[in-house]
């Protein structure tokens, strides 16, 4: 009987950790993962008897090398990081530090630890800040140019794992998902932000309209899910070196979002604008090409949208209650 291969998320706990360990615990795979000491593990309710779980800072090699050293892995999913973009403008340094020198800290830890894990790096598609239309869908041979704090963070952690590769030969995969939504995701992200707020106007916490920043951004957007199955895809197919994108390659408007909620909901909602949730640099239009992917791993999407957002939906109107004082 074969072995059974051991994968080391970094971030287990989180939104898209929480699902890929769900997909790899399915795929046969022996599940580990490090998280912040005291941070909630609600996300892993379901399987936290099938995982095995280690506090850990990306900030700290030396704990990140007592981990790898601990679990000896065959793949690491590198997923640690500061996700959003507001709170990147408000703490530039804490953004750097975490995406950027944390990937430096797990691939010096890789390093040190002797092992020889395969290494998929999850970083963003804002490392290429504003493309024109006409230049659309975005391939990754796209040149980097990010346009605030946390775009410069993931771009910096791209070029770290080209590098770690090339001068120090480890086998990193390197991943630039475009936006990804799905049941679990933070209300700090416009999805699960306008449904969080419908949910509660359902149940009668909020005043019947929703607040909104902008509606005409149009966005590629995946199912988390679909996301974190290329993941799994990409570290048993990819080539180490490469980069790849995982995206629908379809732009949808954040207004088209919103109506299909809207659609969705048991109560009339009245929509208003406000100015606290528009972004000082926001990218108008974002389709990503996943050619590469397809072609090499045989993925495609599976889930629509429409079911994605109604699993977003049914997610906040079944924990706004658990969340009730």
């Amino acid at each position: 009987m074969k072995n059974m291969k051991k994968a080391l998320i970094t971030g287990i706990s989180g939104f898209v950790g929480s699902h890929l360990a769900e997909y790899l615990l399915s795929t046969g795979r022996e599940v580990h993962g490090t998280h912040i000491e005291g941070d909630p593990l609600t996300h892993l309710a379901s399987i936290r008897n099938k995982v095995a779980l280690y506090p850990s800072l990306i900030q700290h090699e030396e704990e990140l090398l007592r981990t790898i050293q601990s679990v000896q892995p065959d793949e690491i999913y590198h997923l640690a990081g500061m996700a959003f973009v507001m709170d990147a403008w408000q703490n530039p340094k804490e953004a750097f530090e975490v995406n950027s020198l944390g990937t430096m800290n797990l691939y010096e830890a890789v390093i040190k630890s002797r092992t020889n894990p395969w290494i998929l790096a999850v970083l963003s598609a804002d490392v290429y800040g504003t493309v024109k239309e006409e230049e659309m869908p975005i391939k990754e041979d796209r040149p980097l140019r990010p346009i605030h704090p946390y775009g410069l963070s993931k771009a910096t952690a791209d070029l770290i794992g080209y590098h770690y590769f090339y001068a120090y030969n480890l086998p990193i995969i390197r991943v630039r998902p475009f936006n990804h939504i799905g049941p679990r995701q933070s209300s700090k992200f416009v999805c699960s932000d306008f449904a969080w707020q419908i949910a509660r106007i359902e149940q009668g916490i909020q005043e019947p309209f929703i607040e909104v920043g902008n509606l005409n951004s149009k966005r590629d957007f995946t199912d988390v899910r679909d996301m974190v199955r290329a993941y799994g895809m990409l570290i048993e197919k990819g080539k180490a070196g490469e980069v790849y994108h995982v995206a629908s390659e379809k732009a949808v408007s954040i207004e088209e979002i919103l109506k299909t909620l809207i659609g969705m909901s048991s109560v009339p909602i009245e929509v208003r604008t406000n100015p606290t949730k528009l972004r000082r640099s926001d990218t108008p239009l974002q389709i990503g090409d996943c050619s590469k992917l397809k072609g090499e791993t045989g993925w495609a999407p599976e889930i629509p949208l429409k079911q994605t957002l109604e699993d977003i939906l049914n997610y906040w109107r079944k924990e706004l209650p658990r969340l009730s004082p």
